[in-house]
Formats: structure tokens, sequence, C-alpha cells
């Protein structure tokens, strides 16, 4: 299954949240994350770093794996828990 779809069901399910709404969520957090980005390669390659761009998109890429790996951990946790 799409992490994204997976994140989105279980926001759905665990916080009772309307799904319209969680879908608005994940559009803005996906527009912002591009912009951040954005932002911040223009500030790497500005300093004169441009051979360190591919490094901190990879950073980002890591630190977002991880993110998802922790959200998917806390709901697997949560569902457990409301199964007792």
């Amino acid at each position: 299954m799409d992490t994204r779809v997976y994140l989105l069901a279980a926001t759905v399910f665990l916080a009772g949240i309307d799904e319209n709404i969680c879908i608005g969520i994940n559009v803005s957090a996906m527009h912002l994350g591009v912009a951040l980005g954005a932002g911040l390669g223009g500030l790497v390659v500005e300093n004169g770093a441009l051979l360190r761009t591919p490094w901190v998109g990879s950073a980002l890429v890591a630190v977002a794996f991880c993110l998802a790996w922790v959200s998917t951990r806390t709901a697997s946790s949560a569902r457990t828990q409301s199964a007792h």
C-alpha cells in the first residue's frame, strides 16, 4: 500500500477526522515541503555549495523516511491499544 494512502487512512480511522480535511492537510503539507526544499536548495546554491545539493536533498529524504516510519509505528501502537 502506498505510504500516503496508509497515513491518510490511519488518520481518518484513529483521529476521526473527515477524509476531505485529511486530504487538504496532506496537499498543503506537500506544497510546504516543496517550498521549504526550494528555499533550502536556494540557500545552499547561494552559499556556493552547488555540489552539496544532492547530499542536502538526500538528508531531507532520510528525514522524511524517518518521520513516515515513526508515524506508522505510532499508528500501529495506537491501533493495538484500541483493540484491547
